[in-house]
């Protein structure tokens, strides 16, 4: 081999082997080489064959790239050897396709190499192709990766208090599957989030609060794929929460100082603002309070009544303001002027004029004082009064005061005791009775009755329409309480009876008689009488010579019949005691037949009138709700009628206002009002004014009442509140009970707790309908019951399982098994699937598909990793 002129020992030239069939070489050099071949037959004859060629050298496009970059990072590359005179072609290729160098990369290479910039993020190959003058390109790529520039950037407020709630929102670029980490500083010291903020951070933000004071730096750090960091901070300043409080009695009078007890939290050294408005409006705190607030507090007094509303504010430094209001309705104190004259009678008429100040609608009550305290007023006294006062008149002689009373809305109560005092004095009566006629022998015994006291009486006397002296025409003395008199002439005479009181007034009663002389004998007998009821009868005889009498009894104008068919007693010659046995009018005949035979009738009539009976019966026992039958069993009425009356407790009580209904002579229906011992009173007053009172008792029991409130609606595992409203319980205990579904129930088995009669906390076990009943029995063992209810749900739960593994051909079936749903409803049901803490890259789902009964059925392609974790939860949302 001859190279140029000079040989070339083949073996030093080429690699490889030639033979008698030639072979294959590679020229270790690049030159122009002339390859001569020499073949020698058996004669040793040469025959040569020669061929030329030119070897070009093999040409070096070699550069290098850092593994990886980021698109705000420049990257210098630098080529090897140079290629002579040939230019380097560069080309790129993005995520494995061609991009065209000026839309990806900033800068351009030279044959030198150069310096560039990627524009976006993604896996490129970098390539660079010289091409030789025989036609051949020699090449050389090198891959680079290309990650973005990771932003996360948020904002804190300039200030924040400790009860504020920031919503801090994170603007993310470029942050492709990347964690936060979060940190803090407090005060220029790095401090455990945890420790300082309540609520959780993520790539997104989150809800946050800070719950100590201080000045803070919230620092977010993100580290790539290359360990490059980034990092974001944002500062607040946060306060404490301040509190504005004070205490105000919620009611108050013009005559009272209250205490104003303040309490102001973190006010440091800000001054509380006081303020204040009346009936609605904003006034000046001076014009309307007497004392001075500060931020302690302090004592005032309102001045006028009305409708306060007390404010106390401060603003801390950071311009938030607190504030605290309290209501407080301020009452006036009440004024009533009234008097009394000194001296009255129980039939006195007497006005009470009063005077009211600042009564604001309260109604005034008016006691009675007889010295020995307050009485019952309908006890002593006939008539109302008012806030104005009215008309009255004392019922009983006495020593008596008027007070007043009024309780204003606060129950405050205002007594009116002027002192006056006013001596009552008792209105006299006096009454006798004198017979129709007499005889001049007869004496009457006269008897007063009344009220007499014990005052003098003076009698006087008129004869025949003239006054006459008593001493000239009446025998016998008189005094208070009558006497026996007998009238020596015959006439017309009135007799009268006078007293005078202490104030001057005369009280007098007068009765008339005509008197008749004495022709023989005299009967006397009082004109009414009752039936079984004694009577007495007086003979007055004269000149009869001792002839026997005869005595007979004629009834309603029937024929005379012995006396005693009508009569019991014994009648003799000079008269006796007898008792009518009947109703009627009678005449007492005495016949006399004197010596001649010569018979003489005397008379004498009178009227026997029956005594009424009756019977009045009803329970022993009542309750306020019930009507009772009051039955009477009545004799003698005739056309009376029975006037029924009621006390209660003891005392005297209005019918009205304590019975409904009415009673008849029969009785009837009624009920009573309220609870007490009464007792029913029938009077019968026949027509000579005579009453007979009869009378029943009674016990009536009020009806305990309770009422209950429980939610509507409860689930098993929650505590609810049983309230109670009570009323007339007295010392009676409620007893509990329960049905569920409708049926009995076992207290114990169903519900935890217990109640008492305010109610209490409880808990029901076990789904249902419950209803919860309060039984109250009182003393007569009567039962009330009372009850509430309330729909029991239980607490659903959801289960599910799945595979351990699966293959991305494999459906992955979700089946949720929903338990304890009590008979509701879905209002929706919702799954979410979320990578779990193993896979290594994203995955995606490649198909879902829903199935009946709420299953899912998930295939799942992964983009990377052979690997991942498949977690599923599911929200149930139920309608109670």
């Amino acid at each position: 081999m001859i190279c140029g002129p000079l040989p070339v020992d083949l073996g030093e030239a080429v690699d490889g082997s030639l033979g008698s069939e030639g072979g294959t070489i590679v020229f270790k050099e690049s030159g122009s080489y002339i390859l001569t071949a020499t073949a020698v037959n058996y004669g040793n004859r040469e025959t040569t064959c020669a061929g030329s060629i030119t070897v070009y050298p093999l040409i070096d496009a070699g550069f290098e790239l850092p593994e990886y970059t980021h698109t705000d990072k420049t990257v210098t590359v630098a080529t090897a050897a140079g290629p002579g005179g040939l230019d380097i072609l560069w080309s790129a290729a993005k995520d494995g396709e061609a991009a065209v160098w000026d839309t990806v990369i900033d800068g351009s290479f030279d044959n030198s190499g150069g310096t560039i910039s990627f524009k976006e993020k993604g896996n490129y190959i970098i390539t660079a192709m010289i091409t030789d003058a025989t036609g051949r390109s020699f090449t050389h790529s090198q891959a680079i990766a290309v990650y973005p520039v990771v932003s996360m950037a948020f904002e804190l407020p300039a200030t924040a208090h400790t009860d504020t709630v920031i919503d801090l929102a994170t603007n993310l670029t470029e942050i492709d599957g990347l964690t936060a980490d979060w940190s803090l500083s407090r005060n220029g010291e790095a401090v455990s989030i945890p420790a300082y903020v309540e609520g959780e951070l993520s790539n997104s933000g989150g809800s946050l609060r800070f719950t100590e004071k201080g000045v803070y730096t919230l620092t977010a750090k993100v580290v790539d794929a290359t360990g490059r960091e980034f990092v974001s901070t944002a500062a607040t300043t946060v306060y404490p929460v301040g509190a504005a409080g004070f205490y105000l009695p919620e009611i108050t009078h013009t005559d009272q100082t209250v205490a104003v007890e303040a309490s102001f939290a973190n006010i440091d050294t800000a001054t509380a603002v006081w303020t204040l408005s009346r009936n609605g409006a904003p006034v000046a705190l001076d014009d309307y309070v007497e004392g001075t607030l500060n931020n302690n507090g302090g004592s005032v007094r309102f001045k006028e009544k009305g409708e306060y509303v007390l404010a106390a504010a401060f603003t801390d430094p950071a311009g938030r303001t607190y504030g605290y209001t309290s209501l407080v309705n301020v009452y006036p104190v009440s004024e009533l002027a009234f008097s009394l004259p000194a001296t009255a009678h129980t039939d006195t008429a007497i006005p009470v004029a009063a005077t009211a100040k600042e009564m604001d609608g309260l109604s005034v009550e008016w006691l009675v004082d007889n010295i020995y305290g307050f009485q019952d007023w309908g006890t002593y006294i006939d008539g109302k009064l008012d806030n104005d006062g009215g008309i009255i008149r004392f019922k009983h002689a006495g020593v008596y005061e008027l007070a007043a009373r009024t309780t204003d809305a606060t129950g405050r109560v205002f007594l009116f005791e002027p002192g006056y005092k006013i001596e009552v004095h008792p209105v006299l009566t006096i009454r006798f009775d004198l017979p129709e006629a007499a005889y001049t022998d007869r004496t009457v015994d006269l008897r007063t009755t009344g009220n007499i006291a014990v005052l003098p009486t003076e009698w006087s006397v008129t004869k025949d329409g003239a006054a006459a002296s008593l001493e000239t025409y009446v025998e016998g003395a008189l005094n208070a309480q009558g006497g026996k008199i007998r009238f020596i002439e015959q006439g017309d005479y009135v007799l009268t009876a006078a007293m005078t009181d202490a104030l001057g007034r005369t009280f007098s009663h007068s009765n008339s008689v005509t008197v008749y002389p004495i022709p023989e004998m005299q009967l006397i007998l009082p004109r009414l009488a009752y039936a079984g009821e004694a009577v007495s009868v007086t003979v007055s005889k004269s000149h009869l010579n001792n002839s026997n009498v005869v005595w007979s009894i004629s009834a309603d104008g029937g024929a005379a019949a012995p006396y005693t068919d009508y009569a019991g007693g014994t009648l003799t010659d000079e008269g006796g005691t007898i008792a009518f046995t009947k109703k009627g009018g009678y005449v007492l005949k005495a016949a006399v037949t004197c010596a001649l035979g010569r018979t003489f009738e005397y008379t004498a009539d009178i009227t026997i009138y029956p005594i009424p009976q009756a019977e009045v019966s009803l329970p022993a026992t009542a309750h306020t709700d019930q009507t009772i039958e009051v039955a009477v069993a009545a004799t003698e009425l005739g056309s009376l009628d029975i006037a029924w009356s009621v006390a209660r407790n003891g005392a005297a009580a209005d019918w009205d206002e304590y019975v409904d209904g009415t009673l008849t002579n029969q009785g009837g229906s009624i009920r009573f009002a309220d609870k007490g011992n009464y007792r029913l009173t029938a009077t019968i007053t026949d027509e000579l004014g005579r009453s007979f009172s009869y009378t029943a008792d009674t016990t009536v029991y009020p009806i305990p009442r309770a009422e209950i409130s429980l939610p509507a609606a409860a689930h098993t595992d929650q505590t609810v509140e049983v309230q109670t409203t009570l009323a007339e319980l007295g010392e009676l205990r409620i007893a509990w009970s329960l049905t569920q579904n409708g049926n009995p129930a076992e207290w114990a088995e169903c519900i935890k707790g217990a109640l008492s009669n305010g109610g209490g906390s409880i808990r029901f076990v076990d789904q249902g309908n419950y209803c919860l009943t309060a039984t109250i029995t009182d003393e007569l063992g009567r039962s009330f019951a009372y009850d509430a209810s309330t729909q029991v749900y239980p607490v659903p739960t959801v289960e599910f399982t799945l595979p351990e593994y699966a293959h991305t051909d494999t459906a992955v079936d979700i089946v949720p098994v929903i338990q304890e749903l009590g008979g509701l409803s879905f209002r929706s049901f919702r799954q979410r699937l979320r990578p779990g803490a193993r896979v290594q890259r994203e995955y995606r789902p490649v198909e879902s598909t829903r199935l009946p009964n709420h299953h899912q059925r998930h295939h799942l392609q992964p983009d990377a990793a052979p690997r991942c974790v498949l977690t599923v939860g599911v929200l149930l949302l139920y309608q109670p």
